[in-house]
């Protein structure tokens, strides 16, 4: 384990049935989608941002040009001062930095993983230095990229139980086109309802919220940085109309300039 971090599970009262408001928010559609609730008095750019000709972005990536890879190849952004975006336009990859290394939520699949890679060199940052990368749920677009960037970085590889189990099964057949089953990381981190991750200067508790898979984990208790401020901030699977994307189990990607975000007073 990393110096200067600590894992720990949660004791059985700490996995009981508690959900706070916030993550039992869920609004209605076929697609999720890992994003950040943001808690305080942060200011962000308006959530459906959109293209020439009033399509939103979110439809664009996700669908009106879902298979064009250069399009989706997007630069990174800041969000925040140790918060990066560092995915494809069509789904959601973070970077959360600390002091003593840093932690990458989800990774993207091929033909993405490169671009992934280059984005995190691009905002400064060493791949030596991702410490964890913790998968939200079992699906492809995911998970896709944590076994190449597990080899490159020496990272740790977090889940939960029952999606380390689809994840397993991806990996032992082959493709729906008959080519060989994608790589997958094995089997490391098996996160549990109430455990805790501690790096550098962020406290993380997990949590299981199943319904996009049986599993899927959410992340409590991130601390983000704007001008050296504070706020906590929550990775959440959460899911979004079926009019902007009609596809099932596909995650909605983020939104150009912002993450969807909450903001209370």
């Amino acid at each position: 384990m990393a110096s200067g971090s600590h894992y720990r599970q949660g004791t059985r009262n700490e996995r009981g049935d508690h959900e706070s408001d916030q993550t039992r928010h869920r609004a209605r559609g076929d697609i999720a989608r890992a994003a950040f609730l943001l808690q305080g008095n942060f200011a962000t750019p308006a959530a459906a941002e959109q293209v020439p000709g009033g399509e939103p972005l979110s439809k664009t990536y996700r669908v009106t040009r879902a298979k064009d890879v250069e399009f989706q190849k997007i630069a990174p952004f800041k969000v925040f001062d140790n918060l990066y975006y560092v995915g494809p336009g069509y789904v959601s990859v973070w970077l959360l930095t600390t002091p003593q290394g840093d932690i990458l939520f989800d990774s993207a699949q091929e033909p993405y993983v490169d671009h992934v890679i280059a984005n995190i060199r691009k905002v400064g940052v060493d791949l030596k230095d991702i410490k964890y990368i913790l998968l939200s749920h079992g699906h492809l677009d995911h998970f896709g990229g944590a076994a190449r960037i597990q080899e490159l970085s020496g990272a740790r590889v977090g889940a939960l139980e029952e999606d380390w189990k689809m994840i397993e099964q991806v990996g032992s057949k082959p493709a729906q086109d008959g080519s060989p089953p994608p790589r997958v990381p094995k089997r490391d981190m098996v996160f549990k309802e109430g455990d805790t991750l501690v790096l550098g200067d962020q406290t993380l508790k997990f949590h299981q919220h199943p319904g996009h898979t049986p599993g899927v984990l959410s992340t409590e208790g991130i601390t983000v940085y704007d001008g050296g401020k504070p706020y906590k901030a929550f990775v959440w699977e959460d899911r979004a109309t079926a009019a902007e994307s009609p596809r099932q189990n596909k995650p909605w990607g983020a939104r150009r300039a912002s993450p969807k975000s909450r903001v209370s007073r």
